[in-house]
């Protein structure tokens, strides 16, 4: 490559030229193996593009992790409050709630079970809600008979309102 420095204009071009007045200079062998500063810029862009998105990518991982670890918590506290309702005795629950198919909400007060709503629990340092209702339900479908306990167990988990629900069915 040779560049002419003539008067007021540059030229560069692989060919010796075969005008007059220019002075031509051969490129240096250190020029020849060096990069432009036009490939340095776009290397350190690209790299930047590529460490920005790496960021992001390990940022919304973290994020997801954290969220399905809330609901996992939300899941085992939901669990465990409809294992201590089917362990409770039949009569016992079925004596918390008028005859009807109207739905009741439940808490725990003092380890036992009571009319009424507003629980809290703690998830992940941050308090949710967490409702249980139980309902009588119709097995055989369409007869008088209060045959079945419907136990619905659910826990917020998240402040925008996402909700983890679990049910179960329970005979006498």
């Amino acid at each position: 490559m040779y560049t002419c420095f003539h008067s007021e204009r540059v030229r560069i071009g692989p060919h010796v030229p075969q005008e007059h007045g220019c002075l031509w200079a051969h490129r240096s062998p250190a020029a020849k193996r060096g990069g432009t500063l036009i490939e340095a810029m776009t290397a350190c862009a690209l790299l930047a593009i590529l460490a920005i998105a790496g960021v992001t990518a390990l940022y919304q991982t973290g994020s997801g992790l954290a969220l399905q670890k809330q609901r996992r918590v939300a899941l085992g506290l939901a669990n465990s409050r409809l294992e201590e309702l089917r362990s409770a005795p039949y009569t016992a629950l079925t004596a918390l709630i008028p005859l009807d198919y109207s739905t009741n909400a439940l808490r725990k007060v003092s380890g036992q079970f009571v009319l009424g709503s507003g629980e809290t629990v703690s998830i992940g340092g941050k308090p949710m809600s967490m409702t249980t209702t139980l309902q009588y339900a119709d097995a055989d479908g369409g007869s008088a008979s209060y045959d079945m306990l419907r136990l619905t167990a659910s826990v917020q988990y998240r402040s925008a309102g996402e909700v983890v629900a679990l049910q179960t069915l329970r005979g006498p």
